[in-house]
């Protein structure tokens, strides 16, 4: 795994089709424990594209069309620093 600043740096990319009426169960339940494992191996920050939603507790920001793309770089980037 990729470090910055001596911590797990990884890229993952799962879509989140719960509201495009793919197979949300699966999807989501594989974000949910991607996301679970990233914070247990000391990820800082766990973004997830796709709608703000409280069945991902372990993500941090959602990236969604019409979000505050700036603020989400800020705060990533001070995140990582």
């Amino acid at each position: 795994m990729q470090t910055m600043n001596g911590s797990p740096l990884a890229t993952t990319v799962l879509p989140d089709t719960s509201a495009s009426g793919g197979p949300a169960a699966s999807d989501g339940a594989q974000a949910a424990g991607l996301a679970s494992r990233l914070k247990h191996a000391g990820a800082r920050s766990v973004l997830l594209a796709g709608s703000p939603n409280d069945a991902y507790p372990d993500v941090d920001t959602f990236l969604y069309r019409g979000c505050d793309a700036l603020a989400v770089l800020h705060t990533t980037l001070e995140v990582a620093r």
